[in-house]
């Protein structure tokens, strides 16, 4: 019997916000996409189209403006080496 794969709500959630980024960002409203982008990496730290998708619009991916960002760079440092 073949297994069909779960989904994980992380996972999703951070395709989800992915997806509308990379709308955004073809729609040239850059402050959607980054916002987006963000949230992508909040849920997914090792998003690496989401990280490329920041540098792309010309914004840092290691950022701390606001508490979430704060807490995103947190999750970013501790999996780094």
């Amino acid at each position: 019997m073949i297994a069909l794969p779960t989904l994980d709500t992380q996972a999703s959630a951070a395709t989800a916000y992915l997806t509308l980024a990379n709308l955004s960002h073809k729609g040239k409203v850059t402050a959607v996409a980054f916002e987006n982008y963000k949230k992508a990496l909040l849920e997914d730290p090792w998003s690496w189209e989401a990280f490329t998708g920041l540098c792309d619009i010309g914004q840092s991916p290691l950022f701390y403006q606001s508490r979430a960002d704060y807490r995103l760079r947190s999750r970013i440092r501790r999996h780094l080496p």
